[in-house]
C-alpha cells in the first residue's frame, strides 16, 4: 500500500509486524512515512515472549545466527545494531520442555550438548548429533554451523 500525503512525502503501509515486516518498515522509513498494520495483540511475530504460569519465555529462534543480516538491516535503516543491542555469550543456547515434564538443554559447547542428548535420548542420538556437527563444520550444509 503506497500513497502520497499532503506534505508530498510518500506514505507506505506494511502489513504484518513480524521480523520481516518490522525490518521492511525500518529500512523504508528512511525514504517514506511508514505505518505498520498488525492483526495480533503484539508485534514481533515468532520473535516474542509468551507468558506462562511461572514466567514469560522467549519464543522464536533459539540461537542468534547470521548476525551480518541484522547488521545489514540496521545499516540500511541508517543505524548500527551494536548501538541498540548488547550481545553476550551464554552457555545454555536453548531449553526445550515437553508435556510429560522432560526437558533438554542444548549448549554452546558441542560435547556438553552431546552428553545432554545421550542422557535425554540415547548414545546413538548423541553420536548422530556429533556427526551432524562434523558435517556442518565441513560445509556440507552451506552456511549452517554447529
Amino acid at each position: 500500500m503506497i500513497s502520497t500525503h499532503m506534505a508530498g512525502r510518500t506514505r507506505i503501509g506494511v502489513i504484518g509486524a513480524g521480523i520481516g515486516g518490522l525490518s521492511a518498515a525500518a529500512v523504508l522509513s528512511r525514504y517514506a512515512d511508514v505505518i505498520v498494520f498488525e492483526r495480533g495483540a503484539v508485534s514481533g511475530g515468532k520473535v516474542r515472549q509468551q507468558n506462562t504460569q511461572t514466567s514469560p519465555i522467549d519464543c522464536g529462534p533459539t540461537v542468534f545466527t547470521m548476525r551480518w543480516v541484522f547488521d545489514d538491516i540496521f545499516e540500511a535503516a541508517g543505524a548500527r545494531l551494536a548501538d541498540h543491542i548488547e550481545f553476550s555469550k551464554i552457555d545454555v543456547l536453548a531449553r526445550h520442555f515437553w508435556r510429560d515434564g522432560s526437558a533438554l538443554d542444548l549448549y554452546a559447547d558441542i560435547k556438553a550438548s552431546a552428553d545432554a542428548i545421550a542422557r535425554f535420548s540415547s548414545a546413538k542420538d548423541a553420536t548422530n548429533y556429533l556427526e551432524f556437527c562434523r558435517q556442518s563444520k565441513a560445509g556440507h550444509f552451506g552456511e549452517m554451523r554447529c
